[in-house]
């Protein structure tokens, strides 16, 4: 714990993006990545953002040692990679915590391109209008027994994909955001398309945050979560001060085998894997492949249904590629 602590010091005061870093401009991708918290080779070629620990004077240092994140666009959707490093992480799927009392990621959006210093923040769009300022928070499952689909943002009903890994104390969150789901408020920019319209050269209002909820602290109450973040101001109340991103005109291809990061809405369960996965979304019977990293099949299997268990006791630990014989092609881990 202690090395770890020291770490966490040394980081924060080398850190090369300070928390009043403003501007970050991100590479627009041809392709997509598929979302499910395993890192596809593209974000590699993307350079980390940190987040840096907010300090409090009540309850300490956070546990999150690490947390960065990843972004990057292509013609109908922001992307998102994010990790955290976390040695006490707040799950409310084991500890029967509520969503707000875990550790979770926010994210803000002011999609209001020229007009970012409108004095609104997230919390406008309770009111159900399309105030284009946005709140996205990673709800990790959805039920006690099993992951069931892809959360929707909180105020504005808006739909995003999401995706994770957990491995020990590391995490690796991955989010997609459709420009159809982030609506503009034409009284506010009269004139404007109703949704975003991403081009090289648009600047949007963003805001990352990274929450951490430590079980030795008292969960039950708000006030004790602290957070690491990408600026220090923006996002629930006022987003004038958020960061600023440029959509860039620096192109990345997608390997092939993620071109798609809707695929369908069909999901494989659980991952990391042990000796066994199932694939839920599947609307008919389906003839399934396993590939692993290199591209060599090490598993077939016929007439797979939604929720069919598909035995992995003879697969290596590793990452694979699971392709349905109808076109769509997801990855997976086998812890």
């Amino acid at each position: 714990m202690l090395k770890k602590k020291t770490s966490l010091f040394i980081a924060l005061c080398l850190a090369t993006i300070s928390l009043m870093a403003q501007d970050l401009v991100i590479p627009k991708l041809i392709g997509a990545p598929v979302i499910d918290g395993v890192v596809d080779p593209v974000w590699d070629e993307i350079d980390a953002v940190n987040c840096e620990f907010e300090p409090t004077d009540d309850f300490g240092d956070a546990s999150i040692f690490e947390g960065w994140f990843k972004m990057a666009w292509n013609d109908t959707a922001f992307f998102m990679l994010m990790y955290r490093d976390d040695d006490d992480f707040a799950d409310q799927w084991e500890t029967t915590l509520a969503d707000w009392q875990s550790d979770r990621d926010e994210i803000f959006f002011d999609v209001h391109v020229d007009t970012l210093a409108d004095g609104r923040g997230a919390s406008d769009s309770q009111q159900g209008s399309s105030y284009g300022h946005y709140q996205f928070t990673s709800i990790w499952v959805q039920n006690a027994t099993e992951w069931i689909g892809m959360p929707q943002q909180w105020y504005h009903n808006a739909p995003f994909y999401f995706g994770y890994v957990r491995t020990g104390d590391s995490y690796y969150t991955e989010y997609a955001w459709p420009f159809t789901s982030l609506t503009i408020d034409q009284a506010v920019l009269p004139g404007t398309d109703e949704t975003f319209q991403a081009e090289a050269g648009v600047i949007f209002g963003l805001q990352v945050a990274i929450g951490d909820v430590d079980m030795y602290d008292n969960p039950t109450d708000e006030t004790f979560r602290k957070w690491i973040k990408w600026v220090d101001e923006g996002g629930w109340d006022d987003m004038d001060d958020a960061g600023h991103v440029e959509l860039g005109s620096e192109e990345i291809t997608v390997p092939s085998l993620t071109e798609s990061f809707l695929a369908e809405n069909i999901s494989v369960f659980p991952s990391p894997s042990g000796d066994f996965i199932q694939i839920n979304g599947i609307t008919k019977s389906s003839n399934i492949r396993i590939y692993n990293v290199t591209g060599g099949l090490v598993l077939s299997q016929d007439n797979v249904n939604s929720g069919t268990r598909i035995n992995l006791v003879d697969l290596t630990q590793g990452v694979y590629f699971i392709r349905i014989v109808d076109g769509i092609t997801l990855k997976f881990m086998k812890n």
